[in-house]
């Protein structure tokens, strides 16, 4: 018998589970001395837990794991369209917010905080494109800052990657759906403040 049990309520031997005990169902082996369901072999994975919303959120798929995993699949589909003119999905991402940006530029740090990325990270993606001449990284007229602006052959390569993204952007919104792009992007966008806000509330 496959069991595990969220406790509720303290169960003492050979006594039975009170009405307000859950059970929840996970890969486990019933041991042959279980009596009244008081006791569970070693090999069961027993969870305690007191309130309804905690345990409802054990047993959802984990949300980091989830999104991970739609992430990974979609940056292989538009890495493999841009592929053809030798960017990845995140330069393109970094380029066209630089290209918004004007002949300006962008801080570093605004723009590690747009693109929802670390600045080691940052840094790290924009050395390639650096050293490709896409980008031009300066020291900001006043204060430490440092800008990031985009080249001539910055702005060539966007104009080539963009007709490759409008490519794979269309083929993959026609087939999931307009209206289900437009509802899954507001819930993504609260998703992404919420573990913002929540990863900014732990003790550091």
């Amino acid at each position: 018998m496959i069991l595990a049990f969220i406790l509720r309520n303290k169960v003492g031997q050979g006594s039975k589970l009170r009405k307000s005990s859950q059970i929840i169902t996970f890969s486990c082996k019933e041991s042959p001395k279980l009596k009244n369901v008081a006791f569970l072999s070693a090999s069961c994975y027993m969870m305690y837990m007191h309130h309804e919303n905690e345990m409802t959120a054990i047993i959802l798929p984990c949300a980091c794991t989830t999104i991970k995993k739609a992430s990974r699949a979609i940056t292989r589909l538009y890495d493999g369209s841009l592929s053809v003119v030798g960017l990845t999905s995140t330069q393109l991402s970094i380029l066209r917010r630089l290209f918004r940006a004007g002949p300006d530029g962008k801080p570093l740090s605004r723009l590690a905080e747009d693109l929802v990325m670390d600045r080691t990270s940052l840094y790290r993606t924009l050395t390639p494109m650096k050293q490709a001449g896409w980008i031009v990284i300066e020291n900001a007229i006043s204060g430490r800052a440092k800008l990031a602006k985009l080249s001539n052959e910055g702005t060539q390569i966007v104009e080539r990657a963009t007709r490759q993204w409008e490519s794979v952007q269309t083929s993959f919104i026609e087939t999931f759906g307009f209206e289900r792009w437009k509802e899954l992007t507001e819930m993504m966008s609260e998703f992404t403040e919420h573990a913002i806000s929540l990863e900014r509330s732990l003790p550091k």
